[in-house]
C-alpha cells in the first residue's frame, strides 16, 4: 500500500513543495530554520517552537492562536497552519492569513506543488504551481515515485 505525506486533520491550509532534484545537496535542517524565520517575519506575533503535534507532524512557530508546522515522506513536505485554540478568536485569526502564509512558506523547500488528488492506495499526485512540468513523462509529481 502506498500512501504520501502527513497532514494534520485539522489544518487549515496546507502548502506541498518537493525537494529540489539534487536532494544530495539538500539541507532540510537549513530549509527548516529558512521556513520559520519566513513565518516569524510574515507574522510578528509568532515564535519558534519544536515539538510534535503528532508522529510525522512537527510544529515548528506558534502564537497564541496557531500552530505552523511541516511534515515530510519520500521528498514530499506538507507545510500546515492549523488553529491551536478552538476559540472563535483563533478560528478568526487563522482565517485571516491564508495569503500571508502562502507568500511566506513559497520556495522553501523546493517547487512549489498542487494537489491534483489521490489514489484508492493512498498515493497523492500533485502538477507545480507554476504549470512547468518536470520528470521523463511531463505527468506531475507521485508521493511515492517523485517525477513522472
Amino acid at each position: 500500500m502506498a500512501r504520501s505525506v502527513s497532514v494534520p486533520r485539522q489544518a487549515a491550509y496546507v502548502a506541498y513543495q518537493s525537494f529540489p532534484d539534487d536532494c544530495d545537496a539538500f539541507d532540510f535542517s537549513n530549509s527548516i530554520e529558512d521556513l520559520r524565520s519566513a513565518l516569524m517575519a510574515a507574522f510578528p506575533s509568532v515564535c519558534e517552537a519544536d515539538r510534535w503535534a503528532s508522529r510525522e507532524d512537527r510544529i515548528i512557530a506558534s502564537n497564541q492562536h496557531a500552530d505552523f508546522g511541516v511534515s515530510e515522506y519520500g521528498g514530499l513536505v506538507s507545510i500546515w497552519v492549523i488553529s491551536n485554540e478552538g476559540t472563535p478568536l483563533a478560528a478568526a485569526w487563522v482565517d485571516q492569513v491564508e495569503v500571508k502564509f502562502r507568500a511566506a512558506v513559497a520556495g522553501c523547500f523546493g517547487q512549489d506543488l498542487r494537489k491534483q488528488g489521490s489514489f484508492s492506495n493512498g498515493e497523492s499526485f500533485f502538477q507545480p504551481v507554476n504549470g512547468q512540468q518536470q520528470g521523463s513523462m511531463g505527468l506531475g509529481f507521485s508521493s511515492r515515485e517523485g517525477w513522472l
